[in-house]
Parts: C-alpha cells; sequence; structure tokens
C-alpha cells in the first residue's frame, strides 16, 4: 500500500489530475463517474470500492464521505480526512460544507464556484453544485456553475444537457431545445438531455411527439436509478410514478383510493435501503409512511433527513 499522500499521478475520465497507487481504485472512480453522470444505479458502491482499494487515495475518500455522510456521518468524517493536495483540499472544504454539524448550503455553493474556478475540469462537482441550487430553489445560481465551466467543455458529453435543465427552469425554452438537442447529438442516451427536451415538447403542448421521443428513449433507461428511470417515465404516464400520483389523489380529498394503494408499498418504502437516494423520494416515502400510521419508521426516516 502506497504512503498518504504517495501514489502516480492519473486522470480521470474528463483529463484532471489525482493520485493514487491502485487500478482498480481508478477503475471503481471511473465506475463512479460514469454511472453518477448518466444518473444510473451503482455508483455508490463503486466509490465505496474505490476508496477501499486505495484508503490513501483523497479523491475517493472525498467522494465516498459524501455517499455515506447520509447513514454514517462519522464514517463520512474519517473519510474526509484524507485529503492532501490542492484539489483535495478544495473538495475537502466543499463536501465539508455538506456534512455534519458544519453544513452551510451557502458555504458549499461558494466553496464550489471557487472550486470550478480554480478546477473547471471537476465536473463531479459541476454536477454535485447544481443540486444544491436545485433543492434550496437557485435556478440562477445553477445556471451560473455551468456558464462558468462551459468554455472548458466545449462539445462534450454531459455538459449540454446539465445546461439545458436551468435554462428550462428559468423559461428560456428555445435555448432549452437547442441545448438539449446538443447534448442529444453527442451522446443520443443522455437522459437528462432526453429529460430536458421532453419538457419542452410539454411546455410547447405537443404531448404526441413528447410520447413518442420519451417511449423511443426508454431503452437506454435501463441502467438509470430508480428515480431518473420513473421520472422519466412519468413524463410518458404519471400513474407510473405511484406515489407522485398517490400524494396529487390524496391532496384532492380521494383520501380512501390512497390509502387502498398504499398498502400495496409498504415493504417497499420501509427499506431503509432506498432511502436518501433522492430528496424528493425521501419526502414521497416519509408522506407515505406517516399517511399510513408506520410512525415509528417515518420518525427515523426525519431524523436521518434532519441529521444529514
Amino acid at each position: 500500500m502506497a504512503a498518504a499522500g504517495e501514489g502516480d499521478v492519473r486522470r480521470d475520465m474528463w483529463g484532471q489530475e489525482y493520485r493514487t497507487a491502485s487500478p482498480d481504485c481508478t477503475a471503481a472512480l471511473d465506475e463512479h463517474y460514469a454511472r453518477t453522470m448518466n444518473f444510473g444505479r451503482g455508483g455508490g458502491p463503486a466509490v465505496l470500492r474505490a476508496a477501499a482499494a486505495d484508503p490513501t487515495c483523497a479523491l475517493a475518500s472525498a467522494l465516498a464521505a459524501l455517499y455515506v455522510a447520509p447513514r454514517d456521518p462519522a464514517r463520512a468524517t474519517a473519510l474526509l480526512a484524507a485529503a492532501a493536495d490542492k484539489l483535495e483540499r478544495a473538495l475537502f472544504g466543499a463536501l465539508s460544507a455538506l456534512i455534519g454539524e458544519e453544513k452551510d448550503e451557502d458555504v458549499a455553493i461558494e466553496r464550489n464556484f471557487e472550486l470550478l474556478e480554480e478546477f473547471p475540469m471537476d465536473l463531479m462537482s459541476l454536477k454535485r453544485a447544481p443540486l444544491i441550487c436545485f433543492y434550496s430553489g437557485r435556478t440562477d445560481t445553477s445556471f451560473k456553475f455551468v456558464e462558468q465551466v462551459l468554455p472548458e467543455y466545449q462539445d462534450q458529453n454531459y455538459i449540454y444537457g446539465m445546461r439545458a435543465f436551468p435554462l428550462m427552469e428559468l423559461g428560456r425554452i428555445n435555448e432549452t431545445e437547442r441545448a438539449s438537442r446538443k447534448g442529444l447529438a453527442i451522446n443520443k442516451n443522455d437522459c437528462w438531455s432526453q429529460h430536458n427536451l421532453c419538457h419542452v415538447f410539454q411546455q410547447e403542448c405537443h404531448f404526441k411527439e413528447a410520447t413518442e421521443f420519451m417511449k423511443s428513449s426508454s431503452p437506454s433507461w435501463a441502467a438509470c436509478s430508480s428515480f431518473m428511470l420513473t421520472h422519466n417515465w412519468w413524463h410518458v404516464a404519471v400513474y407510473l410514478n405511484a406515489l407522485g400520483l398517490l400524494l396529487c389523489l390524496y391532496i384532492r380529498g380521494k383520501v380512501d383510493l390512497t390509502k387502498d394503494r398504499l398498502a400495496a408499498f409498504l415493504d417497499a418504502v420501509k427499506n431503509e435501503t432506498i432511502w436518501h437516494v433522492e430528496w424528493l423520494l425521501d419526502l414521497l416515502v416519509l408522506w407515505a409512511l406517516s399517511i399510513m400510521g408506520v410512525i415509528t419508521t417515518a420518525d427515523n426516516l426525519l431524523e436521518s433527513l434532519r441529521s444529514s
């Protein structure tokens, strides 16, 4: 095993340098990037394998810390302590603001801006930062993140889907369509560009085109996370997003029908392994548990959300 701070200089799939002496760590990090960027399953286990393959790789440890933080803050803190070089220290600062008692989303956003200014090739940080903005309602800030690094990523995979989403939220539909189509011209299986183009169709009330486009794109979703898979299908048929539809029915006073249908989901939503995949899903699970009277489990989930 290499000593702390040592190891071969390697490059990730975007050319950003990091250190590890372990080929297994490199392979697992590349798998983590690929799965995460395309909303796929297995990104978390991949980064845990990377950290286990080389505990001295600060990059793998920092990314693993973010993954385990909602379930195990103490382990996350220990993993973060491996940060060593300049990029790793920047990641340490940005990720520390998202973990534990010092969690502060404003600080995290500021530190991610600083990180991407110095390391514009760190596309994983670019993916993470707009998610913080999304959940705090800062669409304009999300767009600024993408624009900050766009000159470094002209005609590259993923970036145009990431650009299209804040454009859509800002109501700039024509630009959303151009960005989405450019993303799909680079990679026709970019599920985020597919998703954003579907929003364009729906915004313009081209529902037939939206349905046909998403159905034709659906074979590429097989490796997507449960959230991305069901969310894209939701654009085709709302009933497939079962909890979301049941919440709509509940809000409209269809309580009995809601409870009858929710009973079939109870075992699934009580399974803690599906928690903390996506905040929206956590909120839907929390609602489902509470409305069905599974209060202890709902309290456990709520406390877990608060602590993360």
